[in-house]
C-alpha cells in the first residue's frame, strides 16, 4: 500500500541531443558570412552564444557596461545565480557585437546592447532568442525536424562538451 503513494520512477533517460561537427560548421558559416537572412544582431547573439555559452537571460541583460573594450572581457552578473562572471571576448565575438553597435543598433538611450528591431526600441526578451535561433538554424538548414533541438541552449551544451573534449 505505501508503495501506492510513491511517485513514479523514470523508465530510462533522454539522451540530450548535441551538435555535430558539421552543424557547427554551418552555424558558423551563417554567423559568419554575408547572409541576408540574418542582421547583425542576430549574428552578434549566435556568436555571442556559440563561443561564450552565455544563457539567454545574460545575452539579453547585457549592458553596454558590461564589456571591458581595452582589456577584451564581458564582466557580467549572472541573473540566475547571481554570481560574478567574466569572461574573454574573442575578436570574432567583439566584432559582431561592434558591428551591430554601429551599423545596425537604433539609437536610443537603452543601456541594454541588443534592442528590438521595432519602434518602441526595448530591449530584448529571453524569449525573443528562441526565433533567433531558429532563424539561424533554418538559415544553416539543420535541426528541421519536429523534435529537434533548436533553441541556444544547445549552443551552451556545445561549448560545454567542446570544453571538456579538450581537457578545460
Amino acid at each position: 500500500r505505501i508503495l501506492s503513494y510513491l511517485p513514479d520512477l523514470r523508465k530510462k533517460r533522454k539522451n540530450l541531443q548535441y551538435l555535430t561537427q558539421e552543424e557547427v560548421c554551418r552555424i558558423k558559416s551563417v554567423l559568419t558570412d554575408r547572409n541576408p537572412f540574418i542582421v547583425m544582431r542576430d549574428k552578434a547573439i549566435g556568436l555571442l552564444a556559440l563561443y561564450t555559452g552565455l544563457r539567454c537571460c545574460d545575452i539579453v541583460g547585457l549592458t553596454l557596461f558590461d564589456i571591458d573594450w581595452k582589456n577584451d572581457r564581458i564582466c557580467i552578473r549572472q541573473q540566475k545565480t547571481d554570481a560574478p562572471l567574466e569572461i574573454p571576448l574573442t575578436a570574432i565575438v567583439g566584432n559582431a557585437i561592434y558591428e551591430y553597435l554601429m551599423q545596425e543598433r537604433p539609437k536610443n538611450a537603452n543601456q541594454e546592447i541588443f534592442l528590438c528591431r521595432s519602434i518602441p526600441h526595448t530591449r530584448l526578451k529571453s524569449g525573443s532568442l528562441t526565433n533567433i535561433a531558429a532563424r539561424i538554424m533554418t538559415a544553416a538548414k539543420i535541426r528541421t525536424q519536429a523534435g529537434d533541438r533548436k533553441g541556444f541552449h544547445i549552443f551552451r551544451h556545445h561549448l560545454a562538451t567542446s570544453l571538456l573534449g579538450n581537457d578545460v
